[in-house]
């Protein structure tokens, strides 16, 4: 880029500085009402604004309205500042660097499975990420709380991240953002239950990869999901997944490692393998009381998740090593002296066969 463009370009950034305190800051706050009002297709208000210098504004208390039948708005945030990256105006993208203090937000599935959530609008063409309808080349989460919703099962699951902090930040490639989060997992009474740890790179408007950490206190809560993949859900114990993610032209791809404490359920009702729950974690766990699974998890963002690899692959291979081993073990015991055929029918009773 010339000089001559560049001074150009610094020449409309004062002019716009001058025109901002022109209007006014009462009359731009009605503007940028009606912007992110556009941007999210809801009515959104802003209770102040201040301009900073240079380029800069500060918005505090912006909301959403509750719908009807609603607790809690959509969004909430105490204050937002805005400060254009002065280095994406001299190469002709200008971008802000946006921060977010105590920013509240609801992200709900509609029993129809449809996911309502609006503060990440589309990227642009370019692959500019839009946050609050701002292209942004940084942002920072200070202090969030998330609210998840989902309606789609029964009973509905609800949950809160709490102290969310969120880093973005705009790489050398164009579209290229590294992303880091994380928050406290608590249940509807405040009750912690887990961490939630994410890391990774996204290339917009395409392909990302994230390392996701999970970890959970009471897998109970998760009754409605396992149950659908499972066909019966524990009553207790804790687990926690680390997911390597890969999205791709909306296909999502989680290579994931499940690491399962204290199970325990409460029934003999049998599971889509045919052993009980209870059975199918002696069939399992390890010496120490651990089950350890490994599997891929495949869809699309926005539809219900595959599952059936965890189930038609995964478990069943799990099973035919604890039948292998068992056996082995059966034969070591009849070298020594026990009758085989006792042996191996312990051992195979041992796995539920």
């Amino acid at each position: 880029m010339s000089l001559r463009v560049k001074l150009a370009l610094w020449a409309i950034g004062i002019g716009l500085v001058c025109g901002f305190y022109v209007v006014g800051t009462g009359s731009l706050r009605l503007r940028l009402q009606n912007v992110l009002s556009d941007a999210f297709q809801q009515r959104v208000t802003v209770q102040s604004l201040a301009l900073r210098f240079p380029l800069g504004v500060r918005m505090s208390g912006i909301a959403m309205p509750n719908a009807a039948g609603q607790e809690t708005p959509p969004i909430s945030i105490r204050e937002a500042v805005a400060q254009l990256d002065l280095g994406t105006l001299l190469k002709g993208r200008p971008r802000f660097a946006l921060e977010l203090k105590a920013p509240r937000l609801r992200i709900e599935r509609n029993p129809q499975g449809s996911i309502q959530f609006s503060l990440l609008r589309k990227t642009t063409p370019e692959g500019r990420l839009q946050v609050l309808g701002i292209p942004v080349s940084r942002l920072r989460v200070r202090d969030g709380e998330l609210i998840l919703l989902d309606q789609a099962v029964a009973p509905q699951v609800s949950g809160v991240l709490r102290d969310l902090s969120v880093s973005l930040v705009s790489g050398s490639q164009r579209g290229q953002y590294t992303v880091n989060v994380r928050g406290l997992l608590e249940g509807g009474s405040r009750e912690p239950l887990g961490i939630l740890e994410a890391n990774g790179e996204m290339i917009l408007p395409t392909t990302a990869e994230f390392k996701i950490s999970v970890t959970h206190k009471e897998v109970a809560r998760l009754e409605p999901y396992l149950r659908q993949i499972l066909g019966a859900a524990p009553s207790q114990g804790a687990i926690h997944l680390v997911s390597t993610v890969t999205l791709f032209n909306g296909g999502l791809v989680a290579d994931s490692r499940l690491t399962a404490t204290g199970l325990a359920f409460l029934t003999d009702d049998p599971t889509v393998l045919g052993p009980s729950g209870n059975h199918l974690v002696q069939i399992l766990q390890d010496s120490k009381g651990v089950v350890n699974l490994s599997f891929i998890v495949k869809g699309r963002l926005g539809e219900p998740l595959d599952w059936s690899n965890l189930v038609e692959s995964t478990l069943r291979e799990a099973m035919r090593q604890a039948l292998a081993q068992n056996i082995r073990r059966a034969l070591t015991d009849a070298e020594q002296g026990g009758s085989l055929e006792e042996a191996i029918r312990r051992g195979m009773d041992s796995i539920g066969r």
